[in-house]
């Protein structure tokens, strides 16, 4: 596999991410140029790549291109947000949790309501968790770290509620924060755990 290739798939994972927000409509269609020429392709390239992703007519048919290409080129999408009734429940339950994972997401969860609006650094998470005895060392607090991001990246019901960079590579998350529509209603979950 040259890099070439590798370039081009993923110049086409991110084209059909851009696909799947934009709706069918001519604007659409417009930004959804405009975006490829941005990727640095001749205008003959975006409009002929813009032809090789055109929507068939039918819904239907629309849906199946798109759910193979996301399965060629190994895209997760994101499920539907879920309703907050239900969302909240399931971050209730997780702080709830006797796990090891849930005890740190209880630590982690009440440093990112103690920073508020301002970013969490993995670095601050991995100190306390050894300040607070979950780790006995930073190599393993980093582990244990580690294992709260996976536990996010997997349960999107957490990447509902937080923002956060990857600022070097994609499964490395720093700079975490709750999001501001969902900071008073953790908060009072919190609340009720700690109580």
């Amino acid at each position: 596999m040259t890099d070439q290739w590798v370039k081009i798939n993923q110049n086409e994972a991110v084209l059909l991410a851009k696909v799947r927000q934009l709706s069918f409509d001519a604007a659409a269609v417009g930004e959804l140029l405009e975006f490829l020429i941005q990727q640095n392709l001749s205008l003959d390239d975006a409009r002929e790549r813009l032809k090789r992703v055109t929507p068939p007519p039918t819904l239907s048919e629309i849906i199946q291109r798109v759910t193979a290409l996301e399965e060629k080129l190994g895209i997760v999408v994101s499920p539907p947000p879920l309703p907050l009734d239900e969302l909240y429940q399931k971050i209730l339950s997780d702080l709830q949790s006797s796990t090891r994972v849930g005890q740190m997401l209880v630590v982690f969860t009440g440093m990112l309501l103690e920073s508020g609006q301002t970013p969490l650094k993995r670095r601050a998470v991995i100190k306390e968790f050894v300040r607070r005895g979950i780790s006995d060392s930073e190599g393993k607090a980093g582990i244990n770290m580690s294992n709260v991001s996976q536990w996010i990246g997997r349960n999107p019901h957490w990447d509902e509620i937080l923002v956060y960079d990857t600022p070097d590579v994609p499964w490395m998350k720093d700079n975490y924060q709750i999001k501001a529509n969902h900071l008073p209603h953790v908060r009072e979950l919190f609340q009720e755990i700690t109580q």
